[in-house]
């Protein structure tokens, strides 16, 4: 009897359960294409949490957004350069909450199954780990949410319903509003249609109860989705909002000036003007007249000052006065 041989541990791959900067995968190492998130408004605060007045909401909203850019500086300097402890210094931070939060971000979406969060697990109490429901036993936890994503056609008329702010298949709704979606999403599996005026889904089937039809399970999702997905955002917040989060967000390059003269720039200056200078001659001093100076100008990035520079009085510069600039800053003269 041949027997089969035990594999390897490390055949089985799977999830680790923390993620570091050696240990993430790598289609996910450029942060620069996780998928943005939407900050809460002070606006949407108030609406979510009844008991905040204006001025709270205000300043809750101020600490999530300080929270999420201090979190997100820190993960994108530690991504980029491998150092925590400089991720630690931008995050403000211990290394436990680092670690947890960037972990978040790298957790599989949760609506969609693609993919992975993104930004938006740095937004404070944003849950991202629902709770799943197994069987269909007695209670409503989670029903909603089993229920959606065994019903692919209704998941997808609400994410239409959704993304178009409650309008048409072309055009967008004008004002959305959570309620109005979940509204019209009721109506669409409650509505009497058809030839036998029957509704879409049967009366006491799930959600279709008659009384409450699932109401604060939609809504409860649409608000879910909208802060999970960004593309909402110019429907939902307006264009301006949705051209802000396209500032920033291009790939930067790390600093190759680390050290003195590593990095030289050079730029001309013209200046226009109407004079004269004093020149030597066989004849004594001559006024010569001139109409524009260029200056060339070399500065070290590193130091942030100019390390040579060479006057024109002609129409154009030349590669003679690049090269004086370059000689200036390098001999042991200028130096001392």
């Amino acid at each position: 009897m041949l027997a089969v041989p035990p594999r390897h541990p490390t055949d089985f791959k799977s999830r680790p359960d923390s993620y570091t900067f050696r240990t993430i995968p790598y289609e996910y190492k450029d942060c620069e294409t996780w998928p943005s998130a939407h900050k809460p408004t002070a606006i949407e605060l108030a609406k979510w949490f009844n008991d905040l007045s204006v001025q709270q909401a205000e300043e809750l909203a101020l600490q999530i957004a300080e929270r999420f850019e201090r979190l997100q500086r820190g993960i994108k300097i530690y991504l980029t350069s491998g150092s925590l402890k400089q991720g630690l210094a931008e995050a403000k931070c211990t290394k436990e909450v680092f670690y947890r939060q960037l972990n978040r971000c790298l957790l599989p979406n949760p609506i969609t199954q693609e993919g992975i969060v993104g930004w938006a697990g740095l937004i404070w109490q944003l849950r991202l780990k629902g709770y799943t429901r197994v069987s269909d036993g007695k209670g409503t936890a989670g029903q909603f949410q089993k229920w959606i994503g065994e019903n692919p056609e209704w998941r997808d008329q609400l994410h239409r319903m959704i993304l178009k702010g409650n309008g048409g298949e072309s055009l967008a709704g004008r004002k959305p509003d959570v309620r109005g979606i979940a509204r019209n999403f009721i109506g669409a599996f409650s509505r009497p249609c058809g030839k036998n005026q029957q509704p879409k889904i049967p009366l006491g089937q799930y959600p279709h109860d008659g009384k409450s039809n699932a109401r604060r399970a939609i809504e409860r999702y649409i608000k879910r989705f909208v802060a999970m997905h960004p593309e909402t955002t110019a429907v939902w917040f307006g264009e301006d909002v949705a051209d802000r989060q396209h500032l920033g967000r291009g790939p930067q390059s790390f600093n190759l000036a680390t050290g003195p003269f590593d990095v030289l720039g050079a730029d001309a200056h013209t200046v226009d003007c109407i004079g004269f200078i004093l020149l030597n001659g066989p004849g004594g001093p001559q006024k010569v007249p001139v109409t524009r100076i260029q200056l060339v100008v070399h500065a070290c990035h590193n130091k942030r000052l100019v390390t040579g520079y060479s006057v024109s009085f002609q129409k154009q510069i030349e590669a003679r006065h690049i090269e004086e600039a370059y000689l200036m800053g390098n001999s042991p003269e200028w130096g001392s």
